[in-house]
């Protein structure tokens, strides 16, 4: 038995590199050519990469036609990273072409002399949200512009958010019109929260389309500058009772009648009889069912608030409570509805 075929067999038994190795080395120039050209011809990507990394006076063309044929693009990024005197362009292309976006990035950041606007084009090809930040964030020379575009097309709201906050260059403006069209409230949200110079204008007609109450009510509450009138007739329009509620009570200067008027629309009374609490009840009627309350005596406070004719307690318009006379007093009774324990 000849050495090629032994070391054939050998491969076919076990999975050994390191007995490759040693064997290969034991080759002359003529039996080595042969070798590799037998492992070209299985495709194997690792024993390719092994046996132009460490044999010495291995036909670096052929196995660089051979790892590209194998379309592995971890090995074709290793290859190009590791191996001397290789032909860059053309495993550029090869690793264009996998649309591996993480093996695409790394080539971009490790191998020298590559084109790094033909990796950026790749790049976006892949249509890979996460690895398109990564490059324009982290390649030096990356076409921002094209990336920025790349990030907006692929609706990835995380990453679209991610792209304005930590790239600089990037085009805010467009940014800002890409988030919206995700429809995805929490970072439209996010977005007016943390990105400078966005338009909070448009996000706030944003997060009103999204007819999310949750985050239009923090939007309200976190956002200087949002339009709260906008944004009442938004929280009105969606009609979840909860949010309606708090609103009411955390937004300043917002028409607490309209949103009255809109939490009965609900007919949810756990939230109609808490708004009513906050902003209708006199407060000795309020402080007589919390002293019932911390007694213990729930049955008695049971009874005073089904006596109560809710609603018409008093008049609306003439003599609403101002709900900062007694916010303090009301931890007890009722629990605030937070976004930390939302």
């Amino acid at each position: 038995m000849n050495k090629i075929k032994f070391i054939k067999n050998v491969l076919e038994v076990e999975d050994d590199l390191p007995l490759f190795i040693r064997l290969v080395k034991m080759l002359n120039n003529e039996e080595k050519i042969e070798l590799s050209n037998m492992i070209i011809k299985n495709g194997n990507a690792k024993y390719i990469y092994c046996f132009a990394e460490y044999i010495k006076g291995a036909p670096i063309e052929k196995l660089t036609q051979g790892i590209i044929k194998t379309g592995n693009a971890e090995y074709i990024y290793w290859f190009a990273r590791d191996i001397k005197e290789v032909n860059i362009e053309k495993l550029e292309q090869a690793i264009i072409d996998t649309q591996d976006a993480k093996n695409i990035y790394d080539f971009a950041g490790d191998v020298k002399g590559v084109n790094i606007e033909k990796l950026t084009q790749g790049i976006i090809k892949t249509g890979n949200a996460e690895y398109i930040y990564w490059f324009a964030r982290n390649i030096k020379e990356a076409n921002i512009e094209k990336l920025t575009q790349g990030i907006i097309e692929t609706k990835n709201a995380q990453y679209i958010y991610e792209f304005a906050k930590d790239v600089k260059e990037a085009n805010i403006e467009k940014l800002t019109q890409g988030i919206i069209e995700t429809k995805n409230a929490q970072y439209i949200y996010e977005f007016a929260k943390d990105v400078k110079e966005a338009n909070i204008e448009k996000l706030t007609q944003g997060i009103i389309e999204t007819k999310n109450a949750e985050y239009i009510y923090y939007f309200a509450s976190d956002i200087k500058g949002a339009n709260v009138e906008k944004l009442t007739q938004g929280i009105i329009e969606v009609g979840n009772a909860q949010y309606i509620y708090l609103f009411a009570k955390d937004i300043q200067g917002v028409p607490i009648k309209e949103l009255y008027e809109a939490i009965k629309s609900t007919q949810n009374i756990e939230y109609i009889k808490r708004f009513e609490m906050e902003f209708y009840w006199d407060n000795s009627t309020y402080l007589q069912i919390k002293q019932l309350i911390t007694i213990g005596r729930m049955d008695l406070a049971e009874q005073m608030l089904n006596s109560l004719d809710l609603g018409k307690t008093n008049n609306v318009e003439e003599s609403p409570n101002n709900k900062n006379d007694f916010d303090n007093e009301k931890g007890t009774a009722y629990t605030k509805i937070s976004k930390n324990n939302k």
